[in-house]
This record gives C-alpha cells, sequence and structure tokens, in this order.
C-alpha cells in the first residue's frame, strides 16, 4: 500500500508539467478494462428478462465481475483526485473536463437493487469516490460543474414524482456533498442559491426526505464557507443566507423531534450546532424579535419545558454546553435566564434531583462562559470537523484568522 500511495504522490509531481497527457493516458487505460457502466449492465438484463420471458437474477460470476470493476473504478478515482489538484494551471482541456463529468454524474445515477447485493457498499463507496473526484474537478472548473449539476437536477425535477426520482435527487445531491466553496461565489449568488433558483426548490420541494438532502448538502458546503467570512462583511446576499439558515433551523429541529433514528438525530443536532455557530458568531443574529423567536423554538426542542429529558437522548453533553456558550456569546441575559436558570430548577422548590442530565448541562456551560468572560477570550472558534475522505485524506475545518 505504500508503494500505492508513493505512485499516486509521484503522479501528482507530474501531473504539474504534463496533466493532459497523464489525463488521456489515464482515460485509455480505464476505457480498455472494459468496465461495465451500472446502467449498461441493468439494461442488458433487461434485454435478456424480456428475451427469456422471465426476471433474470445476478449470478455470482456477475457479482464477481461487478466486484472486480469497483476494483478499477477505485484505483481510476484514487489517481484522479491526486492528479486533478494540478487542474488550476493547465487552462482550457474541455475535452478531458466533460469525459471526468460524464462519469462521474453517471454514477451519481440511482439504481434500483444496488443497496441489497453483496458489492452494495463497495457501490457507495465509489460513488462517494466520484463526489471527491467533483469535489476537486470543482476547485479549478467550478462553472463547468455548476452548470452541469443545474442541468441534471433539472432533468431529474421535470420527471413524474415516484420514489426513484426522490432517489435519484439525493443521490445526485450527494454527489455535490465535496464541494469546497470560495466566499466570492457564495457572494455572487453562484451556489448554492442559484442552484435552486434562489431557494425556490428548497423551499417547494415537498418530499421530506429530498428536503433533509438538501439541507443537508447546505450545512456541508455553507458551514465552512461561513467559518471564512470576517464579521464586517455586508453583502446583498447576506440576508438569503440568513434566510437559508433559519430554514434549515426549522429543518434539523423538525429532525430531531420526529426522527426515531438516533444516528440521523445525532447528524441533525450536529448541523444544527455547527449552524448556530454560523448565526450567533458570524452573522450575530438578526433583530431581536427574530432572534428571540429562532432561539426560543431551539431551547424548546433541546430543552422541552417540563420534562427530564433532554433530545435527543444518550448525546454527548458537551455538544449542549457548546451550544449554550454560542448563544451567550451575543445573548448573555436569554442563556442565563432562558437556558441556564431553567435547566437548574431556578425559582421552583426541589424535594429531589430528577434531572441531573440537564442540571450537568447548566452547570458546565455557566462555568464555561463565566471563564470565557473572565479571560476575555472573544469569540468561540468554529466547531472542528476532522473525517476521512473516501480516498483517505483527511478532511478539516481550517482555522481562519
Amino acid at each position: 500500500m505504500l508503494l500505492f500511495d508513493q505512485l499516486l504522490s509521484a503522479f501528482g509531481s507530474v501531473a504539474e508539467h504534463c496533466l493532459p497527457s497523464l489525463l488521456r493516458t489515464l482515460f485509455a487505460w480505464y476505457d480498455r478494462q472494459g468496465v461495465d457502466s451500472p446502467l449498461s449492465i441493468e439494461l442488458r438484463m433487461r434485454c435478456d428478462s424480456k428475451s427469456k420471458g422471465d426476471v433474470q437474477e445476478k449470478t455470482e460470476k456477475d457479482y464477481l465481475h461487478e466486484r472486480r470493476d469497483l476494483a478499477v473504478e477505485f484505483i481510476f478515482c484514487l489517481v484522479l483526485i491526486e492528479v486533478l489538484k494540478q487542474l488550476s494551471v493547465h487552462p482550457g482541456h474541455d475535452d478531458l473536463v466533460m469525459y471526468i463529468e460524464n462519469l462521474a454524474f453517471k454514477h451519481f445515477r440511482f439504481r434500483e437493487g444496488a443497496q441489497t447485493g453483496p458489492n452494495a457498499q463497495n457501490v457507495n463507496i465509489i460513488a462517494d469516490l466520484y463526489a471527491e473526484v467533483i469535489g476537486v474537478l470543482a476547485q479549478s472548473r467550478f462553472q463547468s460543474v455548476r452548470k452541469r449539476f443545474v442541468a441534471e437536477l433539472k432533468e431529474l425535477r421535470s420527471k413524474e414524482p415516484s420514489p426513484i426520482t426522490t432517489h435519484s435527487i439525493i443521490s445526485l445531491l450527494m454527489g455535490m456533498k465535496f464541494l469546497e466553496l470560495k466566499w466570492f461565489q457564495l457572494k455572487n449568488l453562484k451556489l448554492p442559491f442559484s442552484l435552486c433558483k434562489n431557494a425556490t426548490y428548497f423551499l417547494e420541494v415537498k418530499d421530506k426526505d429530498i428536503k433533509h438532502a438538501l439541507a443537508g448538502l447546505f450545512v456541508e458546503i455553507l458551514v465552512p464557507v461561513a467559518a471564512t467570512v470576517k464579521n464586517e462583511v455586508n453583502v446583498p446576499c447576506l440576508k438569503t443566507f440568513v434566510e437559508i439558515i433559519g430554514i434549515i433551523f426549522w429543518l434539523c429541529v423538525y429532525h430531531i423531534l420526529k426522527h426515531r433514528d438516533p444516528k440521523m438525530c445525532r447528524v441533525a443536532l450536529e448541523s444544527l450546532y455547527r449552524l448556530l455557530w454560523v448565526y450567533m458568531i458570524r452573522i450575530k443574529c438578526e433583530s431581536n424579535t427574530a432572534t428571540q423567536s429562532r432561539l426560543q423554538s431551539i431551547v424548546n426542542s433541546l430543552f422541552p419545558k417540563g420534562s427530564k429529558a433532554i433530545v435527543p437522548r444518550d448525546t454527548p453533553l458537551n455538544i449542549f454546553v457548546k451550544i449554550i456558550q454560542f448563544i451567550a456569546q451575543e445573548r448573555l441575559d436569554f442563556a442565563m435566564k432562558e437556558i441556564v436558570f431553567d435547566l437548574l430548577s431556578v425559582g421552583r422548590p426541589i424535594k429531589i434531583i430528577l434531572t441531573p442530565e440537564r442540571m450537568s448541562i447548566a452547570l458546565r456551560a455557566f462555568l464555561v462562559v463565566a471563564d470565557s468572560l473572565q479571560q476575555k477570550e472573544g469569540d468561540p472558534p468554529m466547531p472542528r470537523t476532522v473525517g476521512v475522505l473516501p480516498s483517505g485524506n483527511t478532511l478539516r475545518v481550517k482555522r481562519h484568522s
């Protein structure tokens, strides 16, 4: 594996000087492998079914062939991810960019039955790798990727609503999850607002799964951008940005309250946690009335009145402590009176402690806020994300001054 990593690194170094030739050679190698596209496999099986008059099931040989194809795709994507980092110093070459886009977006299309076979996990890994390829490609060919995404989304939206269409839209959205936006792109409303016609699609879409997928995508690509924005930045799109965040706030809260899957509740809470930092620390809230209303709905959802529990359950308490800290940074009175005092049952008779988790959160939050004020630490840093990309590269939220 070490030798393979060294080979990838060598490809990356060579790509700086001769990327077009390297890509053409890589494409020729890929084409010679005779990889069957997922759609061509489905089409072939449907044709066989019609000719034989029965339903064709995949054989063990088919699955082995599919696994071999997935191995080829895996190597192909890893090389692409490494060499495309040098694409910015090679302007033009639209034909090569188009080849990559065609291949990647083909893997973002939903396939019935793909999630049930023995290779299902590997199929998902390859789709994620192609999403990472698109993320790297977009760093230097953003407009091309944006236009392709808009075209694909428009085509899917024009189809009759069905479970397959819903899954196809979600698969397409997941293909965009590794985009790394720059502030000037957000400022010019290039993405994500223009992708969804200033978020009207986001507002109008009825399917909850699509709404949640969109919300997740917005969180992934907007929050890191917001971390780079200086407090004094004032651009026209900031109002739209706040509106989008407000909508996602509501979706996160809805998800936390209604979803029974603990994993999904945790994802929603962490999204809310990161968005709240953007709202309180970077955007510095809205009007007093709007901010009060928004914060109250969040607090009532996480710490229901009259309840002994927190929502969602079985969540690390430090996330709740941080949420209170972020709120206290701009709305200290609200954080103390509406959250900390309430969790401590201030003003209410206590015969026996029935809410240890809530009290623990309140006391820890009080100490964190008090210490921060005493030390004059300023704004708390953005919640850091350390994850691993499908290729194995480390994904981090960078520090910004």
